[in-house]
């Protein structure tokens, strides 16, 4: 009887600790206001920049490290890329971090605010991402995008955004684009699905749409970029993923990045530098010649003639003036 009870205490020691085990290790659970105003009693995860916010749920501490350690990176990234950090907005703060809260319902699979603290996840999504994590290796980009709007500071918002009535919304969500896919290249992360479509196949979908606008003579930056509009997709109809004007702009921004500074890991900290030097936008051609001339600076470029007779946006003659000294990018 001894013996045998040895030999079931020593597999257990060999076979980890149970779901059971570890639901007792969990934090003690604390207060929550979801973005919706819910009352939740969620068990705390620290990171090194965010305060992971967990109903409980089938998943272990030792296993969610990995998780969480992944999306500090891709945090460093951004704060480093742009030179700064989200506002700190007092309810989504916890021992200082800003919170990543898991939740029933939120805006979309996913929500951020803009250029403050705080992020939730559906328990859906965080799910999968737990799952397909333990699986494949694979890092669900859900929370990376979501830090593109934390991260899209007031002060590049004042700079970039088009103004009313034109689509604000063109740029401010085209940055979370192009950074989930900027910091997934710079830190060599391995992506997971996008609600359930393989990741490549959403980057190359978000590519063709800059390709499909090209080929389109019909389409220019004011019936698309402006009015928040792009070319049709077929993962729209095929899969339910509907990207749009913001991606068309992020593709346009990866087309410059593979063109002048092909595998540069510091692209997007020169480029946001560059933006950081222009003046505020009094106006959405202001807005559109401050990104036309940050981009020139960061690939020491002049590409008006990409802007103007390839991809049909208006470029004024102070910002043709600004970068004219620069080689042709051609």
């Amino acid at each position: 009887m001894v013996l045998m009870m040895a030999i079931i205490a020593s597999y257990l020691v060999m076979a980890g600790p149970s779901w059971a085990e570890s639901r007792e290790s969990l934090p003690p659970p604390i207060a929550y206001t979801t973005f919706d105003r819910v009352e939740l009693r969620l068990s705390p995860y620290r990171g090194r920049h965010l305060m992971w916010l967990l109903p409980e749920g089938n998943w272990e501490q030792t296993r969610l490290q990995p998780i969480i350690d992944w999306v500090d990176r891709a945090y460093e990234f951004y704060a480093q890329a742009v030179n700064g950090e989200p506002t700190a907005y007092p309810p989504t703060l916890r021992d200082r971090l800003g919170t990543l809260a898991i939740v029933p319902k939120t805006c979309g699979g996913g929500c951020g605010y803009i250029s403050m603290t705080g992020i939730e996840l559906k328990e859906p999504y965080f799910q999968i991402l737990y799952d397909n994590y333990q699986k494949t290796g694979e890092v669900e980009t859900l929370p990376i995008y979501e830090l593109g709007r934390n991260f899209w500071l007031k002060s590049y918002a004042k700079k970039l955004e088009y103004q009313s009535p034109d689509s604000s919304a063109t740029v401010r969500t085209g940055f979370a684009a192009f950074m989930r896919l900027e910091a997934l290249d710079v830190l060599q992360i391995k992506p997971g699905s996008v609600y359930g479509t393989p990741f490549e196949i959403y980057r190359q979908d978000l590519r063709s749409l800059l390709w499909r606008y090209q080929a389109d003579r019909t389409l220019n930056w004011q019936n698309t970029l402006r009015s928040g509009q792009a070319p049709r997709n077929p993962l729209c109809s095929e899969r339910g993923i509907c990207i749009g004007a913001p991606e068309l702009w992020a593709a346009m921004v990866l087309e410059i990045r593979d063109r002048y500074s092909p595998n540069d890991p510091t692209f997007a900290q020169r480029l946001w530098t560059a933006v950081r030097d222009r003046p505020d936008a009094t106006s959405t051609q202001a807005a559109v010649d401050n990104w036309i001339i940050a981009l020139c600076q960061t690939t020491q470029r002049n590409l008006v003639w990409l802007f103007e007779d390839v991809w049909r946006w208006p470029v004024s003659d102070r910002a043709k003036r600004a970068v004219q000294q620069l080689p042709s990018g051609f």
